[in-house]
């Protein structure tokens, strides 16, 4: 009995001692507006652009579909091909989980699976059949499993939720980098096949899969070549987009989205529209691990650049429940413990530097280095990292808005910056900040790291508001809205200076700070409806769906017509 009151009073110290750390992590920021005395009140452009974000949210949520018939005459209408088999069984789970089903959510699908629907199902089948981590799906449930590695791990614990799959073999890629990079001329040829296809699948199809997979036969090609060289990678990038992109252009071509403050983020993340994109992130610069193919095959991944031909489903740390990903500890959400009036008037960050294999001569195009570097008074170079003229007072100002650093930093595949000591000497190394204290600050810068960040469901999950900058394909890129959930910004970072501004007030800037605090609560509201678990696992069981049709040889003969009966 003595032993468990010592337990149960040692956890509660341990609690309590968190809870106090927490809150006095930080120190206070500066009061909204110190550094703006005489803003001018008057409109501002990111006024404008929040007004229209709104509108656009507006029409997204009149398309929610309430009805398996409304859900799949939306379908019909977006992918002009009638619903998988199984469609029915997908939309009865989605409802009874309470998802929102908006069919353009899941537009990343079929912007990933229709050059498959180009290619011949027997050479589709042997390529996935040599590929070494396959997991195999028969009579609705995994059977075998690949090496279980975190990724695949979690993949397997979100399909065992998803009722009655279809028999299958999934190629599964376990690194951080995307694999597949097609040609242009290859995914072209593929899509005007598809095109045609499409129209067959229209007429009265079979409304189930076959029993079991069939393995592509013995004269389909299954050759796949692998490569590991930086130049072999760069080549395959610049052949994924049309020619004409790489004909007499400058490394600063001004990318689709040419307004100050980005709105369309799936064309910033547009390499073939935005070549600066080569010199400012470390994924295009050097990757931490290179290991691709420029052979069309479907292989699963957590995230992409828009130029790989991957097939994206859920990230696995977004799933997972560990504290690093999530911020909660002992049973405490912390992601919104603090009202936003309490909150630090700025904006934290700390990590690794991490996003690729950087190296003495090449860290300072880094993603993650520019970033904090543009950030950190003390650091900032404008030789270097060009912005706007630096000055004492913008130096404090920014000094006292800030709280940004690297924990740790990594040069070439080291996990150490010897090799790189300017890299060394440039940054300050600083104590790391557990997330749940992070939330204690108002805005949450967020980057890429050698994919996607793992923080950044946590983040729209707090009432904190997310400043956030990719270059990566997402699953839930097509569920939010930039500007009504979250802040964007280009991985450039050129207007980050003027965003803070915006918020937190600087010289003739005015504090936005009841559009700082919307922002984060219109991001959690909605996060918290169409970002849950449950989510993800309906996602996943819509991709397998699909995929499961793609990879039939009847596949042209597959749909769901039951609601047209």
């Amino acid at each position: 009995m003595r032993a468990v009151k010592r337990l149960v009073f040692a956890t509660c110290l341990v609690v309590v001692s968190t809870i106090l750390y927490i809150r006095r992590s930080g120190q206070p920021g500066p009061k909204l507006g110190a550094y703006a005395p005489a803003c001018h009140a008057g409109p501002h452009p990111i006024d404008g652009v929040i007004t229209r974000a709104g509108k656009r949210w507006d029409a997204l949520r009149l398309e929610e579909t309430i009805s398996i018939d409304d859900a799949a005459a939306a379908y019909r209408k977006r992918r002009e091909r009638h619903p998988p088999p199984g469609f029915g069984a997908w939309y009865r789970h989605a409802k009874a989980s309470g998802a929102v089903i908006v069919e353009d959510f899941f537009d990343q699908i079929y912007n990933d699976l229709e050059p498959f629907w180009g290619l011949d199902v027997n050479t589709l089948l042997a390529r996935v059949a040599v590929f070494p981590d396959v997991l195999t799906v028969r009579n609705g449930s995994v059977q075998d499993v690949p090496n279980e590695f975190f990724r695949t791990k979690i993949w397997v614990e979100m399909m065992s939720k998803i009722p009655d799959l279809p028999d299958m073999d999934i190629a599964l890629n376990r690194l951080d980098e995307a694999r597949v990079i097609a040609p242009a001329s290859e995914i072209d040829a593929t899509l005007m096949a598809a095109s045609k296809r499409r129209k067959e699948t229209m007429k009265r199809p079979n409304n189930s899969f076959h029993e079991t997979m069939q393995q592509g036969s013995s004269t389909s090609s299954s050759h796949v070549i692998w490569n590991t060289g930086m130049y072999e990678l760069r080549s395959a990038i610049r052949a994924s987009c049309p020619t004409p992109y790489f004909v007499s252009l400058p490394s600063h071509a001004i990318g689709s989205d040419t307004t100050i403050y980005l709105e369309n983020t799936i064309a910033a993340k547009d390499i073939c529209h935005n070549l600066e994109l080569f010199d400012q992130h470390g994924a295009l610069i050097e990757p931490a691990t290179v290991d691709f193919t420029t052979t069309l095959f479907p292989i699963f991944t957590g995230s992409k650049l828009p130029a790989y031909n991957d097939i994206v489903i859920p990230e696995p740390s977004y799933y997972s429940d560990d504290p690093s990903f999530t911020g909660k500890s002992f049973g405490i959400d912390w992601s919104t413990y603090y009202p936003w009036k309490t909150k630090i008037n700025g904006l934290v960050w700390r990590g690794g530097s991490t996003g690729g294999a950087a190296h003495d001569n090449n860290w300072k195009q880094f993603h993650r280095q520019r970033l904090i570097s543009r950030l950190n008074a003390s650091e900032y170079d404008e030789s270097v990292y060009p912005a706007r003229p630096k000055d004492e007072r913008f130096a404090d100002w920014l000094a006292s808005v800030t709280n940004v650093a690297f924990t740790r930093l990594f040069c070439g595949d080291q996990k150490t910056a010897e090799d790189c000591p300017s890299m060394a000497s440039r940054f300050t190394i600083a104590k790391p900040i557990k997330m749940a204290s992070q939330y204690r600050w108002k805005y949450l810068p967020d980057t890429d790291g050698n994919s996607i960040s793992e923080r950044f469901r946590a983040f729209l999950l707090s009432n904190s508001a997310p400043i956030k900058a990719s270059i990566f394909d997402d699953w839930q890129d097509h569920r939010l809205i930039a500007w009504k959930h979250y802040i964007p910004m280009r991985i450039t970072y050129n207007e980050l200076h003027d965003l803070m501004a915006y918020f937190l007030g600087y010289d003739k800037t005015c504090p936005h700070d009841a559009e700082g605090e919307k922002i984060a609560h219109e991001g959690r509201e909605w996060a918290e409806k169409v970002l849950r678990k449950e989510d993800m696992v309906i996602y996943l069981h819509r991709v397998l769906l699909e995929y499961a049709r793609v990879m039939n040889p009847e596949r042209d003969r597959l749909g769901f017509v039951s609601d047209l009966s």
